[in-house]
């Protein structure tokens, strides 16, 4: 099994470029606020 390096998106640096790996369905809406947000 090969393990992505990540970066917690409350750590990325402003401009940093990447891709969701993974989101918590914690949060009701959290896929709507990222889409709305264009992250």
């Amino acid at each position: 099994v090969t393990r992505e390096r990540f970066v917690l998106l409350a750590d990325a640096p402003p401009g940093h470029c990447g891709r969701i790996l993974r989101v918590s369905d914690r949060v009701p809406g959290l896929l709507e606020a990222l889409d709305a947000a264009s992250v």
